[in-house]
């Protein structure tokens, strides 16, 4: 019983080292195989050995018997040659150019090249594959064809017809019906620029009318533009002393109607322009004047407004840059008031009621009436306050009711 066990133990050893010797077994290799090893371009393998190999006009003679030295090798004979490297133990024959068939010789065989051939003249070479050609005869234009290119040895004649002849082998010959060779008797077919005159005709009108069109908008924008320019200058007072006349502010208002009124009641035709006071405040202080418009006109229509009132963009853009949002209002209308091209403009802080009237004509503009009341309630004619935007209406309410049609615009 023990006997057996101990054998049965030798024969698990056994197995196990066998196991573990063929695992190992491909890691004893010394060295590459042959047929792992490789060579660069210039050389071959033999025998596990990289030789170098014989140069293009030289024959193998004898391997080398190691990397550090030489293959032996030897020039071919007269006759012979190779024409690449090699490790070839034989040299290739040399050709010869046969007259039979049409050749020449154009240089010798040499121990690197074959023999040169080229055809013979009146005729050109045919390739029949890399290495071989034939010399077929030259062609022979017929009369009735020109020659665009001559044969070389290489190249054959090209020949085409004259001018109303066709081609047709193995001679040209004078067109007698329409074909793709002799267009010239064809029925000529309306030509592209035939047909495409009547669009163009359409095109020129199209044109013409896009240019009447950009006129026109030109003269209406040149209209507007000398329109508003006159506005501007009738708004202006004749003088520092001086109110905007009445006939001014009648024309000015009427232009700035967008709707007019069709009928009116008799009491509106009985309503008469208040008498003004003999009392008018010439001055009212600016700085009381700019808090006020900006504590009654919207934040986002003040550019708007000193806009409209001539205040150059420069000015604008300064006062945004070095103010915050409600001292740069300031400092736009008080550049208004202080400038003199201004209905007058104002000196020492204080400004004259012409100024107040030309703020009052661009708050009704605006459609900004309330604002305009405001202000003439606040600074207007003393005992009357908001006389000025009173008799603005008065006047206009009176005009319209007066009048059979539309004001001219």
């Amino acid at each position: 019983m023990l006997m057996a066990s101990n054998r049965h133990s030798e024969i698990i050893v056994y197995g196990v080292l066998l196991t573990v010797a063929c695992l190992a077994m491909p890691t004893f290799s010394v060295g590459p195989t042959l047929e792992t090893k490789t060579c660069p371009s210039s050389d071959y393998l033999v025998n596990g050995i990289c030789c170098n190999k014989c140069h293009a006009g030289f024959k193998l003679v004898k391997d080398c018997v190691s990397e550090d030295t030489k293959t032996t090798c030897m020039q071919c004979p007269k006759g012979q040659f190779i024409n690449r490297s090699n490790y070839s133990p034989t040299c290739f024959r040399c050709k010869t150019c046969k007259e039979e068939r049409h050749e020449v010789t154009v240089s010798e065989c040499k121990h690197y090249r074959d023999t040169q051939c080229r055809c013979n003249d009146t005729f050109y070479a045919n390739k029949i594959n890399s290495e071989t050609i034939e010399c077929l005869k030259c062609t022979t234009c017929s009369p009735d064809d020109v020659v665009i290119r001559k044969c070389t040895p290489e190249t054959n004649t090209m020949c085409r017809p004259k001018e109303n002849f066709r081609p047709v082998d193995p001679k040209s010959q004078l067109c007698d019906n329409c074909t793709d060779e002799c267009k010239h008797l064809c029925t000529p077919l309306p030509s592209h620029k035939d047909s495409e005159s009547g669009n163009g005709f359409l095109v020129h009108i199209l044109i013409a009318a896009v240019v009447v069109t950009v006129v026109l908008l030109m003269l209406i924008i040149c209209y507007l533009a000398t329109k508003r320019l006159t506005k501007m200058v009738l708004r202006k007072p004749r003088s520092q002393k001086s109110n905007v006349s009445l006939d001014s502010e009648k024309s000015l208002i009427q232009k700035d109607m967008a709707i007019c009124v069709p009928a009116c009641p008799e009491s509106a035709l009985l309503v008469t322009e208040p008498n003004l006071p003999d009392c008018v405040p010439p001055e009212i202080k600016t700085h009381d004047l700019i808090y006020s418009v900006l504590d009654l006109v919207p934040v986002q229509q003040i550019k708007q407004l000193v806009r409209s009132l001539g205040v150059p963009e420069s000015v604008i853009q300064w006062a945004e840059q070095d103010h915050k949002s409600k001292e740069a209002h300031y400092q736009m209308l008080k550049a208004w008031a202080e400038d003199g091209s201004h209905a007058g403009g104002g000196q020492g802080g204080m400004l004259n009621r012409a100024s107040l009237q030309e703020l009052m004509h661009k708050l009704n503009q605006m459609h900004l009436g309330g604002v305009a009341e405001v202000l003439e309630t606040q600074f207007g004619s003393q005992g009357q306050p908001g006389s000025f935007v009173k008799r603005t209406r008065s006047l206009l309410v009176a005009d319209h009711c007066n009048s059979t049609s539309h004001p001219d615009f």
